[in-house]
């Protein structure tokens, strides 16, 4: 009978020399390094795809926000019914919120592209007042002398583009929403494939990284 039980100890130690050379949080992960770097490999597909259609891809975005919308507005409308004879004062106000919703759903579905002119005016506006909030926070940093330079950057980059968006609207409304998303989608496949990355490199085995360092 082979002698099983060397080869058990050495997997452990390795195991663990593996847990204490991995940064701080690193030998945490929840998954197997390889599930993660086939979701970063498929989010960067997405995102370069989202790039390539960025004007349909901001189309159905809109859409599915208004399909959403009208989700929530039937359900906040079916609620507010069903209380309607106990004694509620925000029933009225439950009631109205969910007829809002359910109108600006039914536009947005309706007419995508008058929806992504408003969603972009508002996301402009977020962007102005965000750039505006990063800029004074960077100014009290540098007056108590903490590092400031880095939401300086922040803030002229939202301004920056809020004031491209703006200086191309209602042309960039067409593209902008689509364009951020599969933005999002590319940096997030980045980051998942440089964290499968360094696992693999400190050599976390898959039971490890699965959270199963006794199996």
């Amino acid at each position: 009978m082979i002698d099983t039980q060397p080869t058990l100890q050495h997997t452990g130690s390795e195991r663990v020399a593996a847990r204490r050379s991995a940064p701080l949080g690193l030998s945490e992960l929840p998954v197997d390094w390889r599930w993660m770097a086939a979701m970063g490999v498929g989010m960067i597909v997405a995102g370069l795809v989202g790039v390539t259609y960025a004007v349909r891809l901001t189309l159905v975005s809109v859409m599915a926000f208004g399909v959403l919308a009208i989700l929530a507005g039937g359900v906040q409308v079916s609620h507010a019914m069903t209380t309607r004879g106990r004694r509620w004062a925000g029933g009225m106000v439950h009631a109205f919120v969910g007829i809002a919703y359910l109108a600006v759903g039914a536009l947005l579905v309706w007419d995508p592209i008058a929806g992504t002119l408003s969603l972009t005016i508002v996301m402009t506006a977020f962007l102005i007042a965000l750039g505006a909030a990063r800029l004074g926070y960077a100014w009290q940093c540098r007056r108590f002398r903490w590092r400031w330079r880095l939401a300086l950057a922040g803030g002229v980059i939202d301004l920056l583009l809020a004031g491209l968006i703006l200086y191309g609207w209602p042309t960039t409304s067409l593209w902008v929403i689509g364009t951020i998303l599969a933005v999002e989608l590319l940096l997030n496949g980045v980051t998942l494939l440089a964290i499968a990355s360094a696992s693999r490199r400190y050599g976390l085995p898959p039971a490890l990284a699965s959270g199963n360092p006794g199996s």
